[in-house]
């Protein structure tokens, strides 16, 4: 009885860490540097379906971040500030830029709503190719971010002492790539 009993414990306790394995996964750290180390989990399903959607996270100052766009090294470096700007999605597929000041460790997050960038972060094309994510232009107050596409562009003009996109400009452009199409947004989608 005492055999039959230890014996649905521990099948007990490892059917209870399979499951876990199969829904939560593992860590397994894919880049590191001298600031982040980027990862992804290992589940039953990346398991069975190696191609499938990559879901990385991001430790940067002791914090993990979870579901960050694009691919290693998943940031972008803000040289003028010494700031690091990489993106999370959530459930609903609305983004959050976080800023990571790189002498503080001190993170702003700045809401981005239905916004697309940041997919595109890692991208090894140059910026301002097709497929790209890249800053434009920083300073104190202001943050531009591009998004390049191959007939079009989305700028994010984001206010830095607000914390919010103030915002968004989507130009598309015929065959000779010059703009046929300028749209302005105020604030985020």
């Amino acid at each position: 009885m005492k055999k039959n009993i230890t014996f649905c414990l521990i099948a007990f306790v490892v059917i209870l860490l399979i499951c876990w394995f199969c829904i939560r996964g593992s860590p397994v750290e894919v880049y590191r540097d001298s600031h982040v180390r980027i990862g992804k989990m290992k589940n039953l399903a990346s398991l069975l379906s190696p191609h499938s959607d990559q879901d990385y996270y991001l430790e940067i100052g002791g914090k993990r971040y979870s579901h960050v766009l694009g691919l290693p090294p998943c940031y972008l470096a803000l040289k003028d500030s010494q700031r690091l700007l990489f993106v999370t999605e959530n459930g609903s597929m609305e983004i959050t830029f976080h800023l990571v000041d790189l002498l503080s460790m001190k993170s702003t997050k700045i809401f981005g709503g239905k916004l697309n960038f940041g997919g595109h972060i890692g991208s090894k094309r140059n910026p301002g190719e097709p497929n790209t994510d890249y800053v434009e232009n920083e300073s104190s107050k202001e943050l531009i971010l591009v998004s390049m596409y191959s007939h079009a562009r989305l700028r994010i003009i984001i206010n830095l002492v607000d914390h919010k996109v103030d915002r968004i400009e989507y130009d598309e452009f015929d065959e000779q790539q010059k703009v046929k199409t300028h749209k302005v947004h105020e604030g985020t989608l």
